[in-house]
């Protein structure tokens, strides 16, 4: 990391501290709460942002916190998810495109 912090794996490290079955039970809140707040964040902005990056934190009772979200942050320092990003925006793409063809193609 760019300021001396390191990498880990999410699930890892919330088996560790709470046990598999809660962090389980976190990891789909965490995964529901990204796209609540990604929803929210287009709806209120009013534009199809289709990319954004979303920090959260988890405390030691399980509460899921929201710190801040970038829209087309576009830049990883970690490959994996500079890699899945460039997938996402591949994927969004084509769903954009499949969706205008569809409309034409039906009008």
């Amino acid at each position: 990391m760019p300021r001396g912090g390191s990498i880990e794996d999410p699930f890892k490290l919330l088996n560790s501290y709470f046990g598999q079955e809660q962090a389980h039970i976190i990891q789909t809140k965490v995964k529901n709460a990204v796209l609540a707040i990604a929803r929210q964040i287009e709806r209120g902005s009013g534009q199809a942002l289709g990319e954004m990056s979303l920090d959260l934190g988890v405390d030691r009772n399980g509460k899921i916190w929201f710190f801040e979200a970038n829209a087309k942050p576009m830049k990883f320092d970690e490959t994996h998810i500079r890699r899945k990003s460039l997938e996402q925006i591949f994927h969004y793409s084509q769903y954009l495109y499949n969706k205008k063809t569809a409309k034409a193609g039906g009008a």
